[in-house]
């Protein structure tokens, strides 16, 4: 069997292994002390007789528009239960500071809204912004590199609208920072909204969780692969000795015939010396953003008023960054007895005595600069020995590095045969 080196344990790098691991002798090299990246689950002591698993990165999908990632999950047996993906918002931008978005019933329960057109201006905007975006999904004249920014200018969309709406939506979807939300390719925006039914007000996809933890997929592929899993072993150094790969890791140096990159671009460009310019400049241009990720019982991060309590919640104040909660009680239907939440970038606003745990994920940055590398990237796969993979090829999910490791693997069998 050709030897091929698996560069990171997340989604694409799993999902490679899995569709490799009968032809090829693969080995698998992650520098953390676990696999799975962003499929993080942690198991608390919630006091002396609960214990909880919390998903603390990757935590919820559907069946529609994850079909290769539920597939294996059922190849894999693995259990699964309904989620409740609520979204709600508390800003000072509003004039009643606290508002959900899941059916009428929640987004007016504060009666007073019934008598203030500013409610049904911000419904009316968002049906607005839904409509003329599929209309531009449906034009032959697409502008590739419009920003969300330049669209809602050009459509005269008002600042409470941008501000109450569409930032704390799509920086929440992708966890990143309100001005970063706006640089958005606004194609790429609107293709993801209407594949996940967002460009509607309902007939909303039924979003799943993983019963008892996402890493309960993870434990079953570690099972099932047959590879060498390399846990704290991180890779320093990859380069092409005439036919061949030398990588130089903490533990060793190994010759490969092939790697497969499954890390992010920015931890490509330091250990791979085996790149060509073209390569290299690929990488380089897809950016990353670092995220503190706080778990916690803290639930001053919530909104005040219980009815407006969503599985998402956007909390903007004028001092400080916006926090992005997700409630997990309701997200994993965990027994609301025991309130847990995720938080990220909350600075100092969480107790001390009730956080669990605190790590960093990054989370790429989606601009003009990375969708013009996501469409070179085909054209790069097999140079110099080596494949790409990662959910940074499209928009940063799942299914994104679940496709990505099919088309790296495709191209690697192609050129191996």
């Amino acid at each position: 069997m050709k030897k091929i080196a698996i560069v990171g344990s997340g989604i694409s790098g799993l999902y490679a292994a899995y569709l490799l691991h009968n032809s090829y002798d693969l080995t698998i090299y992650e520098k953390n002390n676990y696999l799975g990246g962003h499929t993080r689950t942690l198991n608390i002591n919630y006091n002396e007789n609960v214990n909880i698993n919390v998903d603390t990165g990757f935590i919820v999908f559907n069946k529609g528009n994850y079909p290769n990632f539920y597939k294996m999950l059922c190849d894999l047996k693995i259990d699964i239960e309904k989620s409740d993906m609520s979204f709600a918002i508390t800003s000072t931008a509003l004039e009643d500071p606290e508002i959900k978005f899941k059916d009428f019933n929640s987004y007016f329960a504060n009666k007073a809204r019934l008598l203030n057109p500013k409610y049904y201006n911000l419904l009316y905007n968002i049906n607005r912004f839904n409509n003329l975006s599929k209309k531009t999904l449906n034009s032959l004249n697409i502008d590739n590199k419009k920003s969300l920014a330049d669209f809602l200018n050009d459509n005269n969309f008002s600042k409470f609208f941008i501000e109450s709406y569409i930032v704390p939506m799509g920086s929440s979807i992708w966890s990143c920072n309100p001005s970063q939300i706006l640089e958005f390719p606004y194609l790429s925006y609107i293709r993801f909204m209407k594949n996940h039914g967002l460009l509607s007000l309902i007939n909303q996809p039924q979003w799943y969780v993983i019963k008892g933890g996402s890493k309960t997929y993870v434990e079953a592929l570690k099972k099932l692969l047959k590879a060498k899993i390399r846990l704290n072993d991180e890779v320093l150094n990859v380069e092409k000795l005439e036919n061949k790969l030398k990588i130089t890791s903490k533990e060793g140096v190994s010759s490969y015939d092939y790697v497969i990159y499954s890390n992010h671009p920015n931890q490509v460009l330091k250990i791979g010396n085996n790149l060509d310019n073209e390569q290299r400049k690929a990488m380089d241009s897809i950016k990353y953003s670092k995220n503190a990720v706080i778990l916690h019982s803290d639930c001053s991060v919530m909104p005040k008023n219980k009815k407006y309590w969503a599985s998402w919640i956007y909390k903007k104040t004028n001092k400080s960054l916006p926090i992005l909660t997700y409630w997990m009680n309701s997200l994993q239907n965990i027994d609301k007895n025991y309130p847990v939440f995720v938080s990220l970038n909350p600075g100092d606003k969480i107790n001390k005595s009730k956080i669990y745990d605190i790590h960093e994920l990054d989370h790429p940055i989606f601009n003009s600069e990375a969708l013009v590398a996501q469409e070179r990237i085909p054209d790069l796969q097999g140079r110099n020995l080596t494949f790409f993979c990662g959910a940074y090829h499209k928009y940063g999910f799942h299914e994104d590095g679940v496709l990505s490791s099919i088309e790296a693997v495709s191209k690697l069998k192609e050129i191996d045969n």
